[in-house]
């Protein structure tokens, strides 16, 4: 089932015809048109999508939220996948971030985030973004957390700190990927404005 997270509605183009594209949380039970062929441009995103979003709308450890074309028998134009998660304090003492946290720091962990090419450069990674920033000041004022962590993909470390994340260690050796976050100060100001 795809249920309507009562938020964003936005209009796009595609192929010189007006799309309407509504966000939705999703638990894996319904078939969403456009998977088998889903392309961000990301093989392990790409992959990830194929075989495993069902899987990780289904599972109790995580929320995936789904960007719909509703003008294309709700055809999926993106997603992203958040859990929570903890860092240890001491692995980033060296930013400042975390000041006098707790040993190990709550946060919400954004997992996975891709969007369609045919759908790039409308603004919906960043719509993408911008409702896993919601959900976090939600978590936080029910629990409490400190922010919004990930490991970006080395092409997409621009893209997070044009929304305001920062880099909290140099990238991975094996795979390259940086640990980037965005404070819960950060988030709420940017909800505000």
């Amino acid at each position: 089932m795809v249920q309507p997270s009562n938020k964003s509605v936005n209009s796009c183009t595609l192929n010189n015809a007006e799309c309407t594209v509504t966000n939705h949380l999703y638990d894996g039970e319904k078939k969403l048109k456009g998977i088998k062929h889903f392309n961000c441009g990301n093989d392990v995103i790409n992959r990830f999508v194929r075989n495993n979003l069902k899987v990780k709308g289904k599972a109790s450890t995580s929320v995936v939220t789904v960007l719909l074309d509703d003008s294309d028998d709700s055809k999926l134009v993106g997603f992203y996948t958040a859990s929570s998660h903890a860092l240890n304090r001491d692995g980033f003492s060296v930013t400042g971030l975390f000041g006098n946290a707790p040993k190990f720091v709550p946060v919400v962990r954004l997992e996975m985030l891709g969007v369609d090419l045919a759908y790039q450069k409308q603004g919906f990674g960043e719509e993408l973004v911008a409702l896993a920033m919601e959900k976090t000041a939600v978590v936080a004022k029910a629990i409490g957390c400190y922010g919004l962590y990930l490991d970006a993909d080395k092409h997409a470390v621009e893209f997070y700190k044009r929304l305001g994340f920062r880099a909290l260690d140099e990238p991975d050796e094996t795979y390259g990927n940086t640990p980037m976050f965005l404070h819960l100060n950060e988030i709420l100001d940017a909800l505000e404005s």
